[in-house]
């Protein structure tokens, strides 16, 4: 089963972040898609939420915590779930997983320059 995570990304400079990876094929070689947020979107109170698209990352990424190479800081992941459903086009993306508080639908479009916006419902 494919999952998503959500890693709380600590920068050498102070600063953080989260990464959230979301596994699209169960092939372990593929990359996995991701974003950046500022806000830890798998709390049921991040109803909408913005997200910048980067570029994708090696499927390690999923299990990884600790130490990012080059020097980019440390990972720690504070979030993982299974994807039910999902649906990933260019621009749109509609991911169905459960962070451990419930089911929740995740729906999202590219608004501009790689900034897309989701919407969470909860799914009973």
């Amino acid at each position: 089963m494919r999952c998503t995570v959500l890693l709380q990304h600590d920068l050498p400079s102070g600063s953080r972040h989260f990464d959230w990876l979301i596994q699209v094929t169960e092939d372990p070689a593929a990359p996995v898609l991701a974003f950046r947020t500022a806000i830890r979107i798998d709390r049921p109170e991040a109803l909408v939420f913005s997200a910048e698209r980067i570029g994708d990352h090696r499927a390690f990424y999923l299990e990884h915590e600790g130490e990012v190479s080059g020097g980019r800081g440390m990972v720690v992941r504070v979030a993982h779930g299974l994807i039910a459903k999902q649906a990933v086009e260019p621009h749109r993306a509609m991911i169905e997983a459960d962070f451990g508080s419930g089911p929740a639908r995740l729906v999202g479009a590219e608004m501009h320059g790689g900034i897309w916006v989701f919407e969470r419902t909860d799914m009973e």
